[in-house]
């Protein structure tokens, strides 16, 4: 597995790039967000449409956070 980094912007994944090789991550990926808005994302993944397919789950993940549900639909 390669560790990949995201860069965001409106929660919109708009840069993949490979981490150096000696990145260490628990579990499948970390984030950063400020007030709902993500950073960055550090992701395990097999490659990069994988790690663009969990950067959209995270992105997901924290709308249904902050704004519930209902907002999704």
């Amino acid at each position: 597995m390669n560790v990949y980094r995201i860069i965001f912007a409106d929660n919109e994944a708009i840069s993949c790039t490979i981490v150096d090789h000696n990145t260490v991550l628990n579990g499948l990926y970390q984030y950063e967000h400020k007030n709902g808005n993500l950073v960055y994302a550090i992701i395990n993944a097999k490659n990069e449409d994988n790690a663009l397919t969990i950067a959209n789950f995270i992105s997901t993940e924290i709308k249904q956070k902050l704004f519930g549900t209902d907002f999704l639909n």
